[in-house]
C-alpha cells in the first residue's frame, strides 16, 4: 500500500509551536523603562553641554560652550544630530507663514510672518554650514551636502539675493536688509556658499518682481533645504554604525562610544524588569498557563494495491511526510480506524445559498448546487479523491435512503402565505441524457419532460420540520416543472396560513425520521412509490 506525499494545499490548519502558545502580553515587551538608542545618547550629551559651565584658571565663568568642543568634528556625533533634526514640525510652521503671506493683502509687508521666514532661512543656512564643517573630508554625507549646495541651494540663494536687491519694498525693510547682508558675508570668499553672478547681473536690470513672485522664490528655497535634510537623514542612517569603527576618532570620543555601548547592556537588563513583572503576575498571581498545543492536520489519500480488495488502517498508525521548509520527517497519526477499499466517487455536489430581494423588497433565498464531475476532479493539481474511469451502475436502494435534506437557519418562515423555490440544476450533458431516455421519439421533448415531472410529482414527498415534529406538505401545495432552457427541475412549494413556521425539531425528539438539528426541508419518495418502472430516469 502506497501513501501519497502530503501537499501543503491539503493542510487543514497549521499547528502551533511552544513560543506561539505564549500570551502576546508575555512576549511583546512594550513597557520600556529606557528606550533611548545609541544616537539618542549622543544627542543628549551634545545638548547637555549647554548646561555645563566652564571656569578658567582665574575662576571666571566662560560664557562660550567649551565642553561642546569635545564632541564636535566627529562623524558619529554629527550624524546623530542629523538623524534627530525635527524638520517636520518646522516645515509645518513655515508652510503656515507662507499661507498667511499669500492670503494677506499687504503681502511681504507683513513683518511678523516675513521676519520669521527670514530668521529661519538664516538659521538653516548656518545649520548646513555647521554640519559641513564638522564632518570629515572623506564622509559620504559631507560629499552629498557639498554637491547639493553647489548644484541647487546656491541657485536659490542667488535668486533671493537678486530679489532683495531689486524689490522696492525689500530695500526699505530692515529684516530684508539684514538678510541680504548675511548672504553677502556668507558667500564672500567662501568655497561652499556662492552667489551666481550670471543670475544676479542678468536680471538685476529686469522688471521688479511682485510680492507673489518673491514668496515663490523663498518657498523654492525652503523646499530645497528641507529635501536636502531628508536626504542627509536617510544617508546618515544607512551606514551610521560603520562610523563607530573609524580609525580617526579622538581618544576621548572613542572612550565615550565604548561607555555608551556598555550602557546599552544596562538598558537591556533594565527594560527586562516590566516583562519579569508581567510574567510573575500572569503565571504566579493569576495562574495562567500556556495555551494548549495544536497538532498539524493533513488530508492523506490512500492508493490500494491492485492485488488486494481492501486494507485496514488501525487507529494510531504513523504516516511519514517531509517538512517543506527544512526537509525533516514529520510523523502524522491516524485518529480513527479506516478501511481502504475500491469505492469510487463519481461526482461531488455543493449547495450554494444566495439571498435576493425583488423590487417590492421581499427577500427570497435561492439554493443552487455546483457539481464537480469526474473530469473536473481529475483536472485538480492534486488527487483529492480516487476517481473511476467509468461510472458504475448505481445499485437499487430503499425508498428511505433516496431523500434530500436541505437545512439552514435561513429557513425561518413565519405564518401566512409563503413560497419556496427549489431548483435542481443539471449539467448540460446529464440533461441531454435524460432527454435521450424518451422511449417514444415521436413525443416532443416538452411533453416528455412534462410526463417525467408528473411521475416525480406522484412519487415525491415533501416534509418540513416544525416545533411539533416533521410535517408533510399536501400534494396540491407542490408543483414540479422542467425548464428546458435552464436545464433544471423547478420545484415550487406553496405554504398556506395553516402550515406552521419552519422550526428546529424540539430537543429530545425521538420520531421515526432523522433529527437534522436545524430548520430543514426534506424532499424524498413516498413509501408506496415504486422505482422499478422508472429506472430510465
Amino acid at each position: 500500500m502506497n501513501i501519497q506525499k502530503k501537499l501543503n494545499i491539503l493542510f487543514a490548519g497549521r499547528g502551533t509551536c511552544h513560543t506561539e502558545r505564549l500570551l502576546p502580553e508575555l512576549v511583546e515587551n512594550n513597557l520600556l523603562i529606557s528606550d533611548r538608542q545609541f544616537s539618542d545618547h549622543l544627542r543628549f550629551l551634545y545638548l547637555y553641554t549647554d548646561l555645563l559651565a566652564y571656569y578658567d584658571n582665574n575662576n571666571q565663568r566662560i560664557e562660550q560652550n567649551v565642553w561642546r568642543k569635545f564632541l564636535e568634528q566627529d562623524d558619529t556625533v554629527i550624524r546623530s544630530l542629523i538623524l534627530h533634526s525635527n524638520i517636520d514640525t518646522l516645515k509645518k510652521s513655515i508652510h503656515k507663514h507662507f499661507l498667511t503671506l499669500r492670503r494677506n493683502s499687504t503681502g511681504i509687508s507683513d513683518n511678523h510672518s516675513m521676519n520669521t521666514i527670514l530668521v529661519v532661512a538664516q538659521e538653516l543656512i548656518i545649520l548646513l554650514d555647521y554640519w559641513y564643517k564638522n564632518l570629515s573630508n572623506g564622509d559620504v554625507v559631507r560629499a552629498k551636502l557639498d554637491a547639493i549646495i553647489h548644484e541647487e541651494i546656491n541657485t536659490n540663494i542667488s535668486k533671493i539675493y537678486k530679489v532683495l536687491q531689486q524689490h522696492r519694498k525689500a530695500s526699505s525693510i530692515q529684516s530684508f536688509i539684514n538678510f541680504s547682508v548675511f548672504l553677502y558675508q556668507k558667500c564672500h570668499n567662501a568655497s561652499l556658499w556662492r552667489l551666481r553672478t550670471d543670475l544676479i547681473y542678468d536680471e538685476i536690470n529686469g522688471t521688479e518682481p511682485n510680492d507673489e513672485q518673491v514668496i515663490d522664490i523663498f518657498d523654492d528655497f525652503f523646499d530645497a533645504v528641507f529635501n536636502t535634510i531628508y536626504a542627509l537623514k536617510e544617508l546618515s542612517a544607512s551606514d551610521y554604525f560603520d562610523t563607530l569603527f573609524s580609525q580617526n576618532k579622538e581618544p576621548h570620543v572613542a572612550l565615550l562610544i565604548a561607555f555608551l555601548h556598555l550602557l546599552q547592556y544596562a538598558d537591556a537588563h533594565l527594560n527586562f524588569i516590566p516583562q519579569r513583572t508581567l510574567d510573575h503576575y500572569y503565571r504566579h498571581v493569576l495562574k495562567f498557563n500556556n495555551n494548549p498545543s495544536m497538532p498539524d492536520q493533513a488530508y492523506v489519500p490512500f492508493l490500494l494495491n491492485p492485488n488486494h480488495s481492501f486494507a485496514f488502517v488501525p487507529e494510531g498508525s504513523l504516516l511519514v511526510a517531509k517538512n517543506p521548509v527544512n526537509g525533516e520527517d514529520i510523523l502524522f497519526e491516524t485518529k480513527r480506524n479506516m478501511t481502504v477499499n475500491k469505492a469510487k466517487i463519481a461526482q461531488i455536489n455543493t449547495l450554494l445559498i444566495t439571498k435576493k430581494f425583488d423590487k417590492e423588497g421581499y427577500k427570497t433565498v435561492e439554493i443552487s448546487t455546483t457539481t464537480y464531475d469526474s473530469k473536473l476532479l481529475q483536472a485538480l493539481p492534486f488527487q483529492l479523491f480516487p476517481i473511476p474511469n467509468n461510472h458504475e451502475v448505481a445499485k437499487t436502494q430503499s425508498n428511505e435512503q433516496l431523500a434530500v435534506l436541505v437545512g439552514s437557519p435561513l429557513f425561518y418562515l413565519s405564518e401566512g402565505m409563503r413560497t419556496i423555490h427549489i431548483k435542481w440544476q443539471f449539467t448540460f450533458e446529464s440533461f441531454q441524457v435524460l432527454i435521450n431516455r424518451n422511449p417514444n421519439k415521436k413525443i416532443p421533448t416538452a411533453t416528455f419532460l412534462k410526463q417525467v415531472a408528473g411521475m416525480l410529482y406522484t412519487m415525491s414527498q415533501i416534509q418540513i420540520t416544525t416545533k411539533d415534529g416533521w410535517l408533510s406538505i399536501p400534494e396540491e401545495s407542490v408543483a414540479l416543472e422542467f425548464i428546458d432552457e435552464a436545464c433544471c427541475l423547478h420545484m415550487t412549494i406553496s405554504l398556506n396560513a395553516e402550515v406552521p413556521p419552519i422550526e428546529t425539531l424540539p430537543t429530545g425528539y425521538k420520531g421515526g425520521a432523522v433529527n437534522p438539528g436545524t430548520r430543514t426541508i426534506s424532499v424524498g419518495l413516498r413509501n408506496e412509490a415504486s422505482l422499478t418502472t422508472h429506472t430510465y430516469i
